[in-house]
């Protein structure tokens, strides 16, 4: 059997019966079509897309396939046309037919047709609710009707659907979907939360979609230097169609302090509510404060009442203070030593975009160069590397200066750093002398540089490390080589065994050349309720010796009788 592919185009055109009401034209999503090609949109019969300004229709958009008409005012002469707006039905009708099924009120306006030179065959159902258009058991491999009339006959909904169906095996795949809705008046004016979007923005960009709208995280936290957030919004009304300005506003209201303006170079506004009545549906809203301080305000957006939108930002207000962050207090003098800083203000907020200096460095400091990687408002701190190579070893200062946009200066106070060098001696301590059992025992290895100076932060025990400690076990970890000193220390938990009596610590490293291994000693002793064995071993003498003296007595008692 040849096949032959044809376009072939379909006009659907719905006829209202109503004396008054609205007819309402709706198509499902393309993606129910089943045949490549095919696309519908409504349009008068020359073939072009209808406007308002066409008397009796409310609104059309042609990605959703929507029509809105108001009888009494729509020209049912013509009809509501729906027309292929690219290949039409890519059909084969030696192999498929086609039928429109219906269910509501109303009835096809098509008379029965045998097939000719020029259209297929037609055949309407006995309730004439369903149309059949070419031949269910033969070849006709021809054009279809180029308008389907629908008559519309009272108030309410009629759903009609498309099939396309294979006469060799009867099965139906369903290609599109159309609904018929009669209501008395056009739909107002509404917002559709669904077809609508609003997002914060750095800049007065609109919105060109309601998808993908989240919010830029540097509008939701706005900088002192920064200063403005914008909000841009998208509105769509039910049908996907732009929100409408006739008799209709967008409203924005604040509170917390920030001020608001539709005007894009507008920031002297001091209105916390303001209101646009034109070019509503992708409007773009600026929100700003005034003064230095940090302020955090609710923005909320209605149009006509519904609310759209409702958005926190939160300001910084004006640097108020420089900090340093964790740096180490010792360095060393032959690698780069790195640490953080925080530029805030006087609320306590992280602040960012800041690129600060160091300056009044002292000591030992003062030939070091200190570089900073420029502050942030999120969770990290500002970086700050602190090079002291070759430095002489001592104590040095520096402070950490953030110049404001007004061109005034934040300092720090003055930071103190000690530059050192690397292991020469250490020593073993404990916190105490005396335990008892049970108790915790924190063991601290200590170390200094050659000439008396901690070591540099950071610093391993290196080497080989051996340690012991009698009569006590570990809680946590042992001394190891990889651990690192904090303030020239190393520390360390131990448990107080239940054995009373005196014990050593033990501690070595290879790590210092010069240096011997320490011990210290300490004792476990039982605390006041408790009783050792030599107590009781004690007092069962003691009884005994008293028992023997009761013996002894009442023998002698005896013999005198």
């Amino acid at each position: 059997m040849s096949k032959k592919t044809l376009k072939k185009r379909i006009a659907l055109v719905a006829v209202s019966a109503l004396t008054a009401g609205v007819l309402s034209v709706m198509s499902a999503p393309a993606s129910n079509a089943a045949v490549s090609g095919t696309s519908f949109n409504w349009g008068t019969a020359a073939g072009t897309a209808y406007t308002t300004a066409t008397a009796g229709v409310c609104s059309q958009n042609n990605t959703s396939d929507v029509l809105e008409v108001r009888q009494g005012r729509f020209d049912y002469t013509t009809g509501a046309v729906l027309r292929p707006s690219a290949a039409g039905l890519e059909t084969d009708s030696t192999t498929v037919y086609y039928y429109f099924g219906a269910t509501g009120t109303g009835y096809w306006n098509q008379a029965d047709s045998a097939a000719d030179t020029t259209e297929a065959k037609i055949d309407r159902s006995a309730d004439e609710k369903t149309l059949t258009i070419g031949d269910t058991t033969t070849a006709a491999d021809l054009d279809v009707l180029d308008v389907v009339p629908w008559v519309q006959t009272a108030a309410g909904t009629t759903t009609i659907n498309l099939y396309e169906v294979v006469i060799s095996t009867g099965a139906q795949t369903l290609l599109e979907t159309f609904t018929l809705r009669a209501v008395t008046e056009c739909t107002p004016s509404v917002a559709s939360l669904t077809y609508s979007a609003a997002q914060l923005q750095t800049s007065a960009t609109a919105l060109t979609t309601y998808t993908g709208a989240a919010d830029v995280s540097a509008a939701a936290t706005v900088e002192y230097a920064t200063g403005v957030s914008y909000l841009a919004t998208f509105t769509l009304d039910p049908l996907a169609n732009a929100v409408s300005d006739t008799d209709s506003y967008l409203t924005a209201k604040s509170t917390g302090g920030c001020t608001l303006s539709w005007a894009a170079g507008d920031l002297s506004s001091t209105r916390t509510s303001v209101v646009a009545t034109s070019g509503i549906y992708n409007e773009v809203l600026k929100i700003f404060t005034a003064g230095t301080a940090a302020n955090t305000c609710t923005v909320t957006v209605d149009y006509n009442g519904t609310v759209l939108a409702t958005k926190t930002v939160s300001f910084r207000g004006e640097a108020a203070s420089v900090v340093s962050v964790s740096p180490d207090y010792a360095i060393p003098d032959t690698s780069v030593t790195s640490g953080y800083y925080d530029v805030k203000d006087a609320a306590g907020n992280r602040l960012a975009g800041f690129a600060p200096s160091a300056i009044n460095l002292t000591g030992t400091l003062a030939g070091a160069a200190i570089t900073f990687g420029a502050s942030t408002g999120t969770s990290t701190q500002g970086t700050v590397t602190i090079d002291a190579v070759n430095n002489v070893r001592g104590v040095g200062t520096f402070q950490i200066r953030a110049t404001k946009s007004d061109g005034t200066t934040v300092d720090s106070a003055p930071i103190s750093m000690l530059v050192s060098g690397g292991m020469s001696t250490y020593a073993l301590s404990l916190d105490k002398a005396s335990y008892t059992p049970g108790e915790i025992i924190t063991v601290t290895v200590s170390s200094k540089d050659s000439g008396g100076r901690i070591v540099p932060d950071g610093t391993a025990l290196g080497g080989t490390v051996g340690f012991t400690i009698a009569g006590a076990s570990v809680l946590g970890s042992a001394p190891a080589a990889a651990d690192t000193s904090e303030n020239g220390v190393w520390t360390y938990k131990y448990t107080a065994g239940i054995i009373t009596g005196n014990w050593a610590a033990n501690f070595s490293s290879t790590s210092s050349a010069t240096e011997t291994a320490k011990q210290v000693t300490y004792s476990i002793k039982s605390n006041s309720t408790e009783v050792t064995n030599a107590e009781v071993l004690k007092s069962i003498v003691a009884l005994i010796a008293s028992i023997n003296k009761q013996i002894q007595a009442l023998q002698k008692l005896i013999l005198k009788r």
